[in-house]
């Protein structure tokens, strides 16, 4: 109340260019307080145990090209809160308490260059943080519990959805934080081909351009940040005027490493609808005839049945065993899935009746002799023979 009243006595508001506000107690600061001070350039609210902030606290101050809020007990930077300071180029808030910064915080800094959150309690730096500013000559985040933050560059797909998408693929480098100056990675590949081998996430930008990944040979591809250039060499002298450039507190490094192009089984052909009797008929199936993967890999096979009153099941290799319960009768579903060493799986469902099939349906061990003689060539079609005449008899 008492800077309030001490700030409307000034005669001449609308020309102030500096104003420090220190030696008062005052846990928060209203947006009124600078509504006639649209020419303040340079704004100091220091040791006044300052402990909160509000979105558009600092509106009013189109043309503030420094704000320092030092040796205040802020704890918490909400996203919004130097909303329309766009002309900001300084902005400290050394020795707070400051242990979270909201990821919009910093929004719409689009001219900040020097940036001081030293001697603060962050141990973490939020996704877009730095993103947007590509003015920033200093950054200084020393004496915080976090450091050193670690600036990784990630790899994204971004053609598709899933990386695991048919080829060829666009990748493009990330840094989740936004890049508080210049980042190039170089990538390497195992498994495919890559055309432009170093991406750059330029100076307050979260993505950089993008290179193409083609797969070879059917096989997966990764793709890896190789190295990182580290951060600029600083001039983090002490005294007088602040060196520029200077980044404290911070490391880059590479992300995790991008698997692409991580293929699905194919389904070759349904499983059709099969009939047991019910007492203890037992029918197999050779699953690869309708799953099939990349030449010389294996797939894994599994399979659930809905009602196992019914039925039972069980996979050795690619063979599917059926078997009914003595006295069952019903319909029951199994579902047989088929995973590739990606881990990556296709399903087929198909319903097996149990007891006595219906007119027109073949019993399951019919079903297998017919499958043994198309194997065998049984029928020699030249010679005109038929097959024996009980393959391809009625149930009873």
């Amino acid at each position: 109340i008492g800077i309030e009243a001490d700030l409307q006595g000034v005669v001449d508001l609308v020309e102030m260019q500096g104003l420090v506000m220190s030696g008062n107690e005052l846990e928060t600061i209203s947006a009124d307080l600078f509504e006639d001070l649209i020419n303040l350039r340079q704004l100091s609210i220091g040791s006044i145990k300052l402990r909160t902030l509000t979105p558009g606290t600092f509106v009013h101050l189109p043309n503030l090209e420094s704000l320092s809020l030092r040796n205040n007990a802020l704890r918490h930077l909400p996203s919004g809160v130097f909303r329309g300071l766009t002309g900001l180029d300084r902005l400290i808030l050394r020795h707070n308490l400051i242990e979270e910064l909201s990821p919009g915080a910093f929004e719409g800094l689009t001219g900040l260059k020097r940036l001081f959150l030293g001697n603060n309690q962050l141990t973490t730096l939020p996704a877009g943080i730095f993103a947007g500013m590509a003015q920033l000559e200093y950054v200084g985040l020393e004496n915080n519990p976090g450091v050193p933050f670690v600036l990784a560059v990630d790899l994204q797909r971004t053609d598709a959805t899933e990386p695991f998408s048919d080829s060829p693929a666009t990748v493009t480098a990330v840094v989740p934080q936004g890049a508080p100056f210049s980042m190039t990675a170089r990538l390497a590949i195992t498994g495919g081909t890559l055309a432009g081998n170093r991406l750059t996430v330029q100076k307050g930008h979260t993505t950089s351009g993008t290179a193409t990944v083609t797969q070879q040979n059917d096989n997966p591809a990764i793709v890896s940040v190789e190295a990182v250039s580290g951060v600029p060499e600083s001039d983090c002298r002490t005294g007088g005027t602040v060196p520029v450039p200077c980044y404290t507190g911070m490391q880059t490094a590479p992300g995790q490493p991008l698997q692409l192009f991580k293929s699905k089984p194919v389904i070759l052909q349904p499983i059709g609808n099969q009939a047991l009797a019910g007492d203890g008929d037992v029918l197999t199936l050779d699953l690869s005839r309708f799953f099939s993967y990349r030449a010389g890999t294996v797939l894994r096979y599994s399979a659930m049945v809905d009602d196992p009153s019914l039925v039972t099941v069980g996979v050795e290799g690619y063979v599917l065993t059926i078997r009914s319960s003595e006295g069952a009768e019903g319909d029951a579903t199994i579902t047989v899935t088929a995973t590739n060493i990606d881990g990556f799986g296709e399903t087929l469902s198909f319903v097996v009746t149990v007891g006595l099939p219906a007119p027109g349906r073949l019993r399951g061990w019919r079903l297998i002799l017919i499958e043994q003689a198309a194997k065998n060539d049984v029928r020699d079609e030249s010679s005109g023979q038929p097959p024996p005449s009980d393959a391809f008899d009625e149930a009873p």
